[in-house]
């Protein structure tokens, strides 16, 4: 059978992820919200994006948005 994950996949997920932002904090004053507030303003931004594309067929869907924020003023 073919493998279901690569080679490169599982070295990835075996690799520690863990990253402190302190230096940035410190050093540029950068701050975060809570992974709740992150969570909650991600949902929200879908539900509104999905009502944005309600009745459009597959096609229109699959394609970007002219007028969507991509901004990250959220979080």
């Amino acid at each position: 059978m073919p493998a279901f994950l690569s080679r490169n996949i599982v070295r990835a997920a075996a690799a520690n992820w863990n990253f402190s932002s302190e230096k940035a904090k410190r050093e540029l004053g950068w701050t975060t919200c809570s992974a709740d507030e992150a969570i909650s303003v991600a949902i929200d931004d879908e539900i509104e994006l999905l009502s944005r594309r309600k009745g459009q067929n597959l096609i229109q869907r699959l394609k970007p948005l002219d007028t969507v924020d991509w901004g990250n003023e959220h979080i």
